[in-house]
């Protein structure tokens, strides 16, 4: 028995198609309705076909994804394991979130104590001085 749930595509070529559709909206919020041919880029989009442009969005994603990998990799082949694992301990909340906080605070605390000591001890000096 067929399922009554209708096929849904992969979520990434569903959004890739949300993303052609924004796009595509933007394009014909700039086009006048009263005279199409005034649009800023009327020359340009007059020289392509639907099939044209799509062709041309999809190898421009494709070009952003491989260069999205080239720096994934290039960042995956230089960096230290340790440098990797503190990273995600700091950024990647949890213990390490907690324990950059109490650090900062901490940090703060020793601030205001140098702060307050500094004061003082020009005060000192000043009245010692009179």
């Amino acid at each position: 028995m067929p399922s009554s749930v209708p096929f849904l595509p992969a979520v990434p070529s569903l959004l890739d198609y949300l993303q052609a559709v924004n796009k595509l909206e933007t394009l014909a919020r700039n086009v006048p309705l009263d005279s199409p041919w005034t649009a800023p880029n009327a020359v340009e989009l007059d020289k392509l076909s639907l099939h044209t442009w799509e062709l041309q969005v999809r190898k421009q994603k494709r070009r952003e994804q491989e260069e999205r990998e080239r720096v994934t990799e290039r960042c995956m082949v230089t960096q230290k394991l340790w440098h990797y694992s503190w990273r995600l301990s700091v950024g990647g909340g949890g213990e390490g979130e907690r324990r950059e906080r109490e650090r900062e605070r901490e940090r703060e605390r020793e601030r205001k104590m140098t702060k307050t000591y500094s004061f003082k001890r020009h005060a000192i000096q000043d009245y010692q001085r009179s």
